[in-house]
């Protein structure tokens, strides 16, 4: 594996922190295709096929993150993930209940109430 180049490390550094190829482009003032030939090159060098494995890489090098994780490590971060998939879900759950809960309204002839039911456009 060879090293990035200067300018190779600020573009991977610019696509690990979410820009566009367009936006890294106008960023520097250079051309996209540009940007397109260093990220293939970075690649090249990195010996990985996708642009998210090149973030990958980038965050293990720049943060000396290890991937060897002992088995508590990996029982602990999956069950993190999954608390927060559950806890997504939930609040969706909740954000969906929400919308469809029944709306009583007073008719203004009768003075009765009445239940009916609102679906995501308030109707």
């Amino acid at each position: 594996m060879k090293p990035l180049t200067p300018r190779q490390s600020e573009i991977v550094e610019l696509l690990a922190l979410g820009l566009s190829q367009k936006e890294i482009a106008d960023h520097l003032k250079i051309s996209t295709h540009t940007v397109d030939a260093l990220i293939r090159h970075a690649k090249d060098h990195t010996e990985v096929q996708k642009n998210t494995e090149l973030v990958a890489w980038y965050y293990i090098r720049h943060y000396h993150l290890t991937l060897n994780l002992s088995p508590v490590k990996k029982a602990l971060i999956a069950a993190s993930l999954l608390a927060l998939s559950v806890y997504s879900i939930i609040i969706d759950n909740n954000n969906m209940l929400r919308i469809m809960r029944p709306v009583r309204t007073r008719s203004s002839k009768t003075g009765k109430t009445r239940s009916s039911r609102r679906d995501e456009f308030g109707e």
